[in-house]
Formats: C-alpha cells, sequence, structure tokens
C-alpha cells in the first residue's frame, strides 16, 4: 500500500498531531512537510507531491495557489481553529455534447 503524503500549512501542533494520527489509522503515512505559513512553503517547497494538503486559511486565493501547484492533491482549509473545515479538489469533467450544430455547441459551452 503506497503512504499517504501528508502536508501542513499554518496548522497549531496539537491539530497537526490529531491529523496525523487519524490518517495513520487509515495507513501508512508520509509527512512531506509542515509549514508555519504559506509564504515559508513557498519559498523551501516540497521533494515529492502530496497526496493531501492541510492548510489554516479561508482564504480562496490561498488555497487555489496550493492546488494550482498540486492539481492531483486533496487540500483541506480549516478555519477557527480547528473547528470548520473546507475540502478543495481540481476535478476534471466531461460533459458527452455528441453530434451538435454550431449553436448548440455554443449555448452548450456558454449557458
Amino acid at each position: 500500500m503506497e503512504p499517504i503524503r501528508l502536508l501542513t500549512i499554518g496548522l497549531p501542533n496539537l491539530l497537526e498531531g490529531l491529523v496525523s494520527n487519524a490518517f495513520v489509522k487509515q495507513g501508512p503515512l508520509k509527512n512531506v512537510g509542515s509549514y508555519e505559513n504559506l509564504q515559508q512553503f513557498f519559498s523551501h517547497g516540497t521533494d515529492s507531491d502530496p497526496t493531501v494538503v492541510f492548510i489554516e486559511s479561508s482564504n480562496t486565493d490561498d488555497c487555489m495557489d496550493v492546488l494550482y501547484k498540486f492539481p492531483k492533491t486533496s487540500l483541506v482549509s480549516m478555519q477557527g481553529s480547528g473547528k470548520s473545515f473546507d475540502l478543495w479538489k481540481l476535478v476534471p469533467q466531461k460533459l458527452v455534447l455528441g453530434e451538435v450544430s454550431p449553436e448548440e455547441l455554443v449555448s452548450k459551452i456558454v449557458p
């Protein structure tokens, strides 16, 4: 089984430990980085792509910056010192259009 590669950004030590322990229960875990803030992460980076990133931020731009760097990762943003979480993913979507006229094509693309 391939290990879960965990990266944390801005998590308090106690919460980081709780998150790590929760993932260890699911299988092998490899901590690929722990950073105090987003600036520290972007200045140092990581050698391997994480499976999961936890970030203490509710800022959409911060979350999107991380997702664009690691488009296959699951990003969890945290607010309120661990009281509320959001899961972010970049998910490709395919919609089968079939045989359509140019006008129908445009109407499917631009609602």
